[in-house]
């Protein structure tokens, strides 16, 4: 049975709290109207996401178990190494993490999520073979040749990052291969080169080739 600690969570930090994982982990959360902590019949916690669950309500551990042994017995443990789209609290990784050695990287698309598991599970073990990252764009970073496994549940929370991962990751390009432009004209005609600035980077963050077209005389401000 698991149980939340907040010394697994600095312990957590000081692994993994680096970059922009580090930004994601101490900010606070965002969206905490949308999800709901619940024990599960084992004892151990579960998460709903908009009232959807994440996890088994009953036993979370052995379905975690049953996920990991699953993908190794479908063949999945070729490869150089697992690509795993998909946190949640945890509980498939951390049964994977226990039955191979070879690295593993984990896509979360859900800065909250990550929050919470990260005062779960003890990731700090696997230090050296394991990496997480919430950016489409890290993708590139990847080796080729990783075994992609999925969690389902999570990526129903955010299913248009998670097709962008598995687009860059198995077609090795963006997802896209046109560039949206974002026109950013005069304030004082209804504009805002902040907002249009924040648009194209989450564009670009999604794997979304994008650039800013300036109109004077806001060139200045992105």
């Amino acid at each position: 049975m698991w149980q939340f600690d907040e010394s697994v969570f600095h312990r957590n930090m000081e692994t993994f709290g680096v970059g922009a994982l580090k930004e994601i982990l101490v900010r606070p959360d965002r969206n905490r109207e949308r999800w709901e902590i619940l024990s599960s019949k084992e004892g151990s916690p579960t998460i709903l996401w908009d009232h959807a669950s994440l996890h088994s309500r009953y036993d979370p551990v052995s379905e975690g178990d049953r996920w990991a042994d699953g993908a190794l017995a479908s063949g999945e443990e070729g490869g150089p190494g697992f690509l795993v789209l998909g946190l949640g609290l945890g509980y498939h990784l951390f049964s994977l993490m226990e039955r191979v050695q070879r690295p593993v990287a984990v896509f979360e698309a859900v800065p909250d999520i990550f929050r919470v598991s990260f005062r779960l599970f003890p990731w700090y073990r696997f230090e050296g073979r394991l990496s997480f990252f919430s950016d489409p764009a890290e993708i590139r970073g990847i080796p080729r040749g990783y075994t992609l496994l999925s969690h389902a549940p999570s990526e129903k929370v955010r299913p248009e990052l998670y097709r962008s991962v598995r687009k860059i990751y198995e077609g090795g390009d963006s997802p896209s291969t046109y560039s949206l432009r974002v026109l950013v004209i005069s304030p004082v005609s209804g504009g805002s080169y902040p907002i249009a600035r924040s648009v194209t980077r989450s564009l670009i963050r999604m794997g979304q080739p994008g650039q800013p077209l300036l109109m004077p005389p806001c060139s200045r401000g992105l």
